[in-house]
């Protein structure tokens, strides 16, 4: 099975793409190795931080993306 929430982000950011919208994904998620994760708290990384940041016109927006819901 694919994985969904990959596929809905990658769209998005290629919509922000084909518009020359300024944004940023935030690695935030996925299975890490001990040490690595070590690391990446020290760098900043935690939980709960949105998917994507975008900045637009002056403002910044938050993006949290989720999977699509089953049917």
């Amino acid at each position: 099975m694919k994985d969904l929430e990959h596929l809905v982000q990658k769209a998005i950011c290629q919509y922000l793409d084909m518009r020359g919208v300024c944004y940023f994904a935030v690695p935030n998620g996925g299975k890490r190795n001990k040490i690595t994760a070590i690391k990446l708290k020290a760098e900043g990384v935690m939980a709960g931080v949105p998917d994507i940041c975008i900045v637009h016109e002056g403002q910044a927006f938050f993006l949290e993306v989720k999977r699509p819901k089953s049917d």
